[in-house]
């Protein structure tokens, strides 16, 4: 069985301190939030490791991200950008609006659908972080993620 490792995008791999203040208001202002992505700083902590993880050729590096798929392009240039390479990226179907560890799961589902076992995921969102343990996988929570 194909083993891999999952990294969240937001908050995890790219530091989104100059767009959280988009999500302080009621109601978060999403599209906002999601407009800067290509200008974020790399977490390079979080980057070195994945960078360290990433030549273990026995598993599959695996980007999930709760930012919604019209931002793929974006998402992409940000990733080559900051000389991450990855086997898959998914994210959020344009327009569902359900809360991230949802997205999530989902996606994890299909990941496991296909064979292939994930061992590792590093996150920084609570209700993310509980939903991977909930399903026997070691999470890394890399930020305080009460959002």
């Amino acid at each position: 069985m194909q083993k891999a490792i999952i990294f969240d995008l937001d908050g995890t791999l790219a530091n989104i301190e100059s767009r959280r203040a988009y999500l302080t208001n009621n109601p978060k202002d999403w599209e906002g939030f999601f407009q800067g992505i290509i200008h974020d700083k790399p977490n390079q902590p979080v980057i070195t490791l994945y960078k360290i993880i990433a030549n273990d050729k026995d598993h599959k590096m695996i980007i999930v991200s709760g930012r919604p798929d019209k931002y793929k392009n974006e998402s992409i240039a940000w990733l080559k950008k900051h000389g991450i390479s990855y086997d898959f990226l998914y994210m959020r179907k344009h327009g569902d609006r359900r809360a991230d560890y949802l997205i999530k799961r989902e996606i994890l589902n299909g990941i496991i659908a296909e064979g292939i076992e994930v061992t590792l995921t590093i996150d920084d969102r609570n209700s993310v972080v509980q939903m991977w343990r909930e399903h026997g996988i070691t999470c890394l929570q890399c930020a305080d993620g009460d959002f």
